[in-house]
């Protein structure tokens, strides 16, 4: 019994000394593949109605009748038709900078763009316009990246706007997902 409690408060001093030469890092990982943040002071709002791109970063899918609506992340929506599922048509692209969700009624697409609400009439899918924009309804999204079990650099709000990530050698991280 007496060796034990011995054995235990060695243990305990040596913990408390030597843990407390040990500098402090949040995660002790040295350099790392993660992300950055790309930051702007201010950024193109303009939405684009283009002809047919490939999807290359896919996020939410919204169906409205016969259409699909494919939101590529943060930067617009591929319009599908999909009357033959077996053969569907990628037939434009709108580009609308920083979205990142999507919704349909009435003919009307919904989107965010940044920090904006964009109503778009997509009525005619060969000529849609932009019908109405409410100016800063929401709050830009991108603090962190939209990805798990990643380092990332901590976002600096004095830098300006995050518009972005891009792959970088992160020393030392203290932001994680």
């Amino acid at each position: 019994m007496i060796k034990a409690n011995l054995y235990i408060s060695a243990l305990v001093l040596f913990v408390l000394l030597f843990g407390a030469c040990i500098e402090e890092n949040t995660f002790g990982v040295g350099s790392v593949e993660g992300y950055k943040p790309v930051y702007a002071d201010s950024f193109q709002k303009e939405v684009l109605f283009l002809g047919p791109r490939n999807i290359e970063s896919p996020g939410k899918i919204y169906v409205y009748g016969n259409f699909l609506f494919v939101n590529e992340l943060s930067n617009g929506v591929h319009v599908i038709n999909n009357s033959d599922p077996s053969n569907p048509i990628n037939m434009a692209y709108i580009q609308i900078p920083g979205n990142v969700d999507i919704a349909v009624r009435d003919y009307v697409l919904y989107a965010d763009n940044y920090t904006d609400l964009v109503a778009i009439d997509i009525s005619d899918l060969n000529n849609p316009k932009v019908c109405d924009r409410e100016m800063d309804v929401f709050r830009v999204h991108s603090n962190y990246p939209n990805m798990f079990g990643i380092y990332f650099e901590c976002v600096d709000e004095s830098k300006g706007v995050v518009t972005g990530w891009e792959p970088a050698t992160i020393i030392d991280p203290k932001c994680s997902r």
